[in-house]
């Protein structure tokens, strides 16, 4: 139902079910238990709990996150579901639009055209993780998580990573990643101005 199935699909069979989208589910238990947890995001959950978890959401049953759950256990499912999307949730097509070379308000504005341009699905989850990231920098005193580390562990899951790539297209891969870590690093810096477009 989730895993390995486009988003809009996904988001629709959870509205017609009546039951919170599973990247929203892990959104909203993040927000409620996670903003203060170090290394959120960062640590790796337990590899057993989240195969045991992501078993159950495959049978199509309904997902609930117990009070007590780990908050790693939690970032990792929502991180496994979102790198499994077969589109990621700022699509390839957009991907070549930033350049290392592009200043801050350059990418503001292109972030903002992308964001006028992407299906509601995608819009929706990609705001609501925005706004968790945005939060969880807000804390970054107590959990250590600035935008830079964040950046790091999203932008080749927000957006999509360069498959094999080898010689000179390796440098180009790695320079692309650094590009689209500077330009997740200002979506997140910029979270109250894009949510408004």
């Amino acid at each position: 139902m989730y895993f390995g199935v486009p988003l809009e699909e996904s988001f629709e069979t959870a509205l017609e079910m009546g039951h919170m989208h599973l990247a929203l589910l892990c959104i909203t238990f993040i927000e409620l238990h996670g903003l203060d947890t170090e290394g959120v995001f960062r640590i790796s959950g337990s590899t057993a709990v989240v195969q045991e978890w992501k078993s159950t959401i495959d049978l199509g049953l309904p997902v609930s996150f117990p009070d007590e759950a780990s908050i790693h256990d939690v970032c990792e499912i929502l991180k496994l579901y979102l790198r499994q999307l077969p589109e990621s949730l700022i699509p390839e097509k957009y991907t070549n639009r930033f350049n290392n070379s592009d200043l801050e308000e350059e990418i503001l504005a292109k972030c903002i055209l992308i964001f006028q341009e992407l299906c509601p699905a995608h819009k929706v989850i990609f705001l609501k993780l925005l706004g968790l990231l945005y939060r969880i920098t807000k804390n970054q005193v107590v959990n250590k998580m600035t935008v830079d580390n964040l950046s790091t562990c999203f932008a080749l899951i927000v957006f999509k990573e360069p498959n094999n790539v080898e010689g000179e297209n390796a440098f180009l891969a790695l320079e692309m990643t650094s590009t689209l870590q500077k330009v997740l690093a200002i979506m997140i810096d910029n979270y109250t101005t894009l949510r408004k477009k």
